[in-house]
């Protein structure tokens, strides 16, 4: 059977995902998957061994035997609880020159900075200004 596994990691307690088709892979098989069998794979631009480790624990145990729709509806469900989630991010800097990452999502606009969210301004703080000429 062949599974598509989405897999989802949290860093340092900030919502990080990512996703892997494991149309490489397949379902997990012990005999043919051993050791670090995804370190081959590409994942992230900062994949490590500890992440690695992350995503064949998931892969071994959470996404068995599922089938590629089920592989992804846990996928979304996992997905749309990070505060990350919907938010496309352009980079911006602030008064000091500091990088940030600013989003916009149902609840508002958000930045976040080194992976940390450090404002949210929600959609009833702003004002409706409408412009008559």
């Amino acid at each position: 059977m062949v599974v598509i596994v989405f897999v989802l990691f949290t860093s340092s307690n900030q919502p990080f995902s990512l996703s892997l088709s494991t149309a490489e892979l397949g379902d997990y098989d012990p005999e043919e998957h051993k050791g670090n069998y995804i370190a081959d794979l590409k994942l992230i631009p900062s994949q490590n061994e500890k992440i690695e480790m992350e995503a064949i624990e998931i892969h071994q145990n959470e996404l068995r035997n599922q089938t590629p729709a089920e592989a992804e509806l846990h996928f979304l469900e996992r997905a749309s609880k990070l505060e990350t989630y919907g938010i496309d991010p352009h980079q911006v800097k602030d008064q000091q020159k500091n990088a940030l990452f600013i989003g916009i999502n149902y609840s508002g606009i958000l930045a976040f900075q080194s992976n940390r969210k450090v404002y949210h301004f929600k959609w009833y703080h702003f004002v409706l200004v409408f412009v008559y000429s």
